[in-house]
């Protein structure tokens, strides 16, 4: 399954919102459906973590790897179990005085059943997702005034 949203345009830098989805270990603060994220391994381009999202009584439990292309996009990639394929892109682009934030996502799920499950909850998810991020954006960089 495909999904791919922009955000509106937001009041915030591209580099800040890079810094916002780059930093996953926070997630499960202000993300429903994050349960646990750890840190494996983390360098200046390269992020490998293992996480546990859950939907309902659903948990899915991976590895992923995210190469961070500061500041512009983010490719985030499994392809261990559950998946057979998952890939996240976060794109991030300079509209008028702040940004747009792009997410483009394929997952493909090993398991028919769970994939059929997924399918029916992942684009209200993303939605959700999107808001999140805008929510938490505007928490943590609101009351100090955007920096562009």
């Amino acid at each position: 399954m495909k999904i791919s949203k922009w955000s509106q345009p937001l009041d915030f830098s591209v580099e800040q919102m890079f810094d916002l989805a780059a930093g996953i270990e926070d997630y499960p603060r202000f993300l429903r459906g994050w349960i646990e994220v750890r840190v494996l391994e983390r360098t200046a381009e390269d992020c490998h973590v293992e996480q546990v999202l859950g939907f309902g009584p659903m948990r899915l439990r991976f590895r992923s790897r995210g190469v961070l292309h500061r500041p512009k996009r983010i490719d985030v990639s499994s392809t261990e179990a559950p998946f057979r394929h998952f890939s996240l892109a976060w794109q991030f682009e300079p509209a008028g005085s702040g940004c747009r934030v792009r997410i483009e996502m394929d997952v493909q799920l090993l398991s028919r059943l769970t994939q059929a499950l997924v399918e029916r909850i992942l684009p209200a998810e993303v939605d959700e997702f999107m808001s999140s991020f805008e929510a938490r954006a505007r928490q943590i960089y609101a009351p100090h005034g955007s920096v562009r």
